[in-house]
């Protein structure tokens, strides 16, 4: 995937993602600064979510040189791994070990987290069904 490629999905990502919360950009920079004690601002914000080449600053490419930091704080507040955010994964979850299992099977995280929930006993164990 080509950077321009690669910057344009992880926008669509974030966007979705905030999306999903229903949160604007102020409620978002708000958040961010009150749980992780980081300040965005609304303008970065926005430019992270920047996901077509006739926007004026689509060459940019704001999000691939975004601060690790923000991405960490990202991934933690969204619930998904640095990976998904960074376009590496199509795979949301933080879980390594689910993620890794999702990619070999090609199973979704919802259906590998539906069988642990019928395989699992009382004690924590996974039985093999």
């Amino acid at each position: 995937m080509k950077q321009q490629e690669r910057s344009f999905e992880m926008a669509r990502r974030l966007k979705a993602l905030r999306n999903a919360r229903g949160l604007s950009h102020n409620d978002l920079k708000n958040e961010l600064q009150s749980r992780y004690g980081i300040k965005i601002s609304r303008a970065s914000l926005l430019n992270y979510e920047i996901d077509d080449e006739f926007h004026s600053k689509a060459d940019a490419l704001s999000n691939l040189k975004m601060n690790a930091e923000y991405l960490n704080c990202f991934a933690d507040f969204y619930g998904v791994s640095t990976d998904f955010l960074l376009c590496r994964t199509i795979v949301k979850t933080s879980d390594a070990n689910m993620r890794t299992v999702s990619e070999y099977t090609g199973l979704p995280v919802e259906t590998l987290n539906t069988i642990l929930k019928i395989c699992s006993t009382d004690s924590g164990f996974v039985l093999f069904c």
